[in-house]
């Protein structure tokens, strides 16, 4: 059902949803990092400037997941959990 974990194993067992809403997560925190600033906070610190996001199809062992992955003007960002060897 809607349980994260095997009813079996009791191991995290993550579906393509949950998986895509824990992958958004991680990017959006990434990008704040990134940004010297959450979503929408204004920061004097802030150097790249939010700028929308951009779609991005992953596909993974649950499926393909899509993504809309941050992007920032003044700077750049790509999620580390889909560079190569990452996540």
């Amino acid at each position: 059902g809607g349980s994260l974990f095997d009813d079996q194993s009791g191991s995290l067992s993550l579906d393509q949803t949950h998986m895509g809403i824990v992958i958004q997560a991680v990017m959006e925190m990434e990008a704040s990092v990134e940004a010297g600033a959450e979503r929408y906070e204004r920061s004097k610190e802030r150097q790249p400037h939010r700028n929308g996001c951009r779609a991005r199809h992953w596909d993974t062992p649950v499926g393909t997941i899509q993504l809309q992955i941050p992007t920032l003007r003044g700077g750049s960002y790509f999620p580390s959990s889909l560079e190569p060897g990452g996540g």
